[in-house]
């Protein structure tokens, strides 16, 4: 990662995507924070506390946007019980955004103790690099290191922030579907192509802005 190369860091306010800021802040990074919000997600309040507690580590120019999760077409039966659809929208908004505002990077709060999800497995990392380099953007996994929830919420303390998740709940997750091997490269390989077609037809994708501020302004 290069010295003050703008980054766009997609922000839940959990733990590891709080790790990924501060991370990213402390390598000089030019961030923008960007929360994607939608009518199964609640407590966006909780975000709102994590982006305050935040004041004393990124720079006060830092910006958070508050975007609407835009509608995508649907994806197959097993990956409609994962999280990737909403997976999917988010790396699309943020590449959009990206490209909109001038940022080479985006970043994900992906970590190594939640590859068991689909979309935080090495594949997807793979899959995602390779759909965003034509494009002109490179992938950051800053917090990727983490081995545990535990080795997470001890480096929030050093920072002196709350070691919880911070984070809006979702109302659709009814808990992580383990796959085998090829049903797993069957479902990123999907997931990996609908990423794609949406970003090939990315003017057709609504990125709505709800709420654009800078950290003084939270």
């Amino acid at each position: 990662m290069s010295v003050n190369r703008k980054c766009l860091l997609m922000f839940s306010g959990g733990r590891d995507s709080t790790i990924a800021a501060v991370r990213l802040a402390r390598a000089r990074r030019e961030l923008i924070l960007v929360t994607v919000t939608s009518e199964h997600l609640v407590g966006l309040e909780a975000v709102t506390r994590r982006v305050r507690h935040l004041k004393g580590h990124l720079p006060a120019e830092t910006r958070w946007l508050q975007v609407a999760q835009p509608a995508l077409p649907a994806l197959g039966a097993v990956g409609q019980a994962t999280c990737l659809p909403c997976q999917r929208a988010y790396v699309v908004v943020g590449a959009i955004l990206c490209l909109q505002m001038g940022a080479g990077d985006l970043a994900l709060g992906y970590a190594k103790y939640q590859s068991s999800w689909p979309e935080q497995t090495l594949q997807a990392g793979r899959l995602l690099r390779g759909l965003l380099a034509p494009l002109g953007l490179c992938l950051q996994l800053p917090a990727y290191d983490l081995k545990s929830k535990l080795e997470a919420e001890r480096e929030l303390t050093t920072y002196g922030l709350e070691g919880d998740a911070l984070e809006q709940k979702c109302l659709k997750q009814n808990g992580n579907i383990q796959m085998g091997p090829a049903v797993l490269e069957r479902e990123l390989n999907l997931w990996g192509r609908s990423v794609g077609e949406c970003l090939s037809r990315r003017d057709e994708v609504p990125v709505v802005v709800a709420a654009d501020r800078k950290l003084t302004e939270v």
